[in-house]
């Protein structure tokens, strides 16, 4: 169902920015993926609110591009700024100051919860096998 009221469009963004730093075609460690989703969360608030291009003049900068949806018309858009990386350096001098702490000091490893299959019972295997024969006779 289509929200009347509120926009999506902001939160489909930030799926694609995580999909863009995790793709689903690789498989990631638990800490992995946090990781990669908590650096497409630093990148998305800090380009999240990008204003429009400007020319030397001061004239917004537009686009015209032609989906095919439109079957020949067009669409106009806005050129947004480069996006920005500060955030970098900011994790690059955490990771320098944390490396000069003593073990003492730096904060606990994360914990991986147990998969989904751990908390699963799993049947005797000749038994599954006789029964998943048994449905085709």
């Amino acid at each position: 169902m289509l929200s009347g009221q509120y926009q999506t469009s902001k939160v489909e963004g930030f799926h694609s920015l995580v999909n863009h730093f995790a793709p689903k075609m690789y498989a990631f460690s638990y800490s992995g993926m946090l990781c990669r989703t908590l650096v497409a969360g630093l990148h998305y608030n800090e380009n999240s609110s990008r204003h429009t291009a400007t020319t030397k003049e001061g004239e917004e900068r537009y686009s015209i591009n032609y989906p095919k949806f439109k079957q020949g018309d067009h669409v106009v858009q806005k050129i947004l700024e480069d996006a920005t990386y500060r955030y970098v350096d900011d994790l690059i001098a955490e990771v320098v100051d944390l490396s000069k702490k003593s073990n003492t000091e730096r904060p606990e490893p994360i914990v991986e919860p147990p998969t989904l299959a751990a908390g699963m019972e799993r049947p005797d295997k000749a038994e599954a096998v006789r029964v998943h024969t048994s449905r085709f006779q």
